[in-house]
Formats: C-alpha cells, sequence, structure tokens
C-alpha cells in the first residue's frame, strides 16, 4: 500500500446500471460512494439494487422498493500515473466484489468504479458523476 493524504470525495454516483452490476449478492442498478461527515477517510458505499421501467431518454419513470445495502469503506491507495489516483475499496464487511476507484487528482476527468475479479482482472468499468445530496450532477 502506498501512503498518501485520503482523497477528497463529497458524493460520487453511477447513472442507472444497464446491464447492472452482478455481484455475489444479486444485482446492483446504481451505485454511490460518499464520505461520512466529520469522518475523514471514511466513505458509505451503496449498492441499490432496485429495478426500473425507463423512459425512451433512459431516465427511470418507476423502480422496486427494495433496501439498499450499504457498507462503510476506506479507500486504499494502490498506485499512481499522471494526474490519476488508484484506490482499492476495504471494508470490515464483506463486500460483494472487490472494488477498486479511479479518481482524477485534477477532476478533469470521470471518476472510475472497478469490479475485478479473483484473479485482479477487470471485469466492469462504472463511470461516476460528482452529485449533491438529491443526486444532481454538480
Amino acid at each position: 500500500m502506498l501512503s498518501g493524504p485520503a482523497p477528497k470525495i463529497r458524493r460520487l454516483a453511477s447513472e442507472y446500471l444497464l446491464p447492472p452490476l452482478d455481484s455475489e449478492l444479486h444485482f446492483t442498478y446504481r451505485i454511490t460512494i460518499a464520505n461520512v461527515n466529520g469522518r475523514p477517510g471514511v466513505h458509505v458505499l451503496t449498492l441499490d439494487p432496485n429495478s426500473c421501467i425507463l423512459d425512451e431518454f433512459a431516465r427511470p419513470l418507476g423502480c422496486t422498493l427494495m433496501a439498499n445495502l450499504e457498507f462503510e469503506v476506506t479507500l486504499e491507495h494502490r498506485a499512481s500515473k499522471g494526474c490519476e489516483s488508484l484506490y482499492e475499496l476495504s471494508s470490515r464487511e464483506h463486500l460483494p466484489a472487490r472494488f477498486q476507484l479511479v479518481l482524477c487528482d485534477d477532476g478533469q476527468c470521470p471518476a472510475r468504479l472497478l469490479t475485478l475479479d479473483r484473479d485482479g482482472q477487470i471485469t466492469q468499468v462504472i463511470y461516476l458523476l460528482a452529485v449533491d445530496v438529491a443526486g444532481r450532477c454538480r
């Protein structure tokens, strides 16, 4: 593990995912990573299992009402290249997949959540947007 300051992220969220993230628990259609107020370096990973009916612009019209799964995670710095940094998500709880997060130090590229298989190969890339608490893009 490389040392370095914890990344400064407030709230990152995926768009509605099709196909959904297929983890060992079940399908996930939206993902959010948010900082826990007052706890530097501690984040909450939220996996939303609710499937939705989409309109012609791919905006949800109606969704199922299942509870989200939340995991308290820390981001462990793994590598840096140019203006990008790679972090491994770790938790005391068992995460349903192995996740890594790519952040742009200068904010000029989108954040990317990576899922990896047991061999460390990337199986899915999920682009994340900076959003406010209501889910609106900043």
